[in-house]
């Protein structure tokens, strides 16, 4: 089982690396090195997730979403944006995602939302 002091690590190395990468500089965890930028959404998605993290905790929330990226080594893919009222920035790992809805709740099949809306290649799509 995970202690607390894990999950209190992962949180903010997943608020640094989103406040390295909004500002356009590169974290120093080496995994989060190997991020490259897919796409930029201007204005913001604006989407509602449902997401477990690695520790099985799950959030769900509103969420705008600025940036998409794709880790270099792995092919992972993740979504960067804001949540929560006080607009937070947080990393979302798009294997993680349970479900997404829009804004006015009608339910999004998650493939078809990366590729079409998100403009993701197919081929990197969950």
């Amino acid at each position: 089982m995970l202690g607390i002091e894990w999950v209190l690590a992962a949180i903010g190395i997943a608020i640094a690396v989103a406040f390295y990468l909004l500002q356009g500089r590169k974290p120093q965890n080496p995994y989060f090195r190997n991020l490259d930028k897919i796409e930029e959404y201007r204005p913001p998605v604006k989407v509602v997730l449902d997401y477990r993290n690695s520790a099985g905790t799950r959030y769900t929330g509103s969420v705008a979403i600025v940036k998409s990226l794709r880790h270099r080594n792995d092919g992972r893919l993740y979504l960067l944006g804001f949540s929560g009222k006080q607009s937070k920035p947080r990393v979302f790992r798009v294997d993680r995602i349970v479900s997404m809805k829009t804004t006015g709740g009608k339910p999004i099949e998650k493939r078809r939302f990366l590729v079409d809306r998100l403009g993701l290649p197919d081929e990197l799509s969950v």
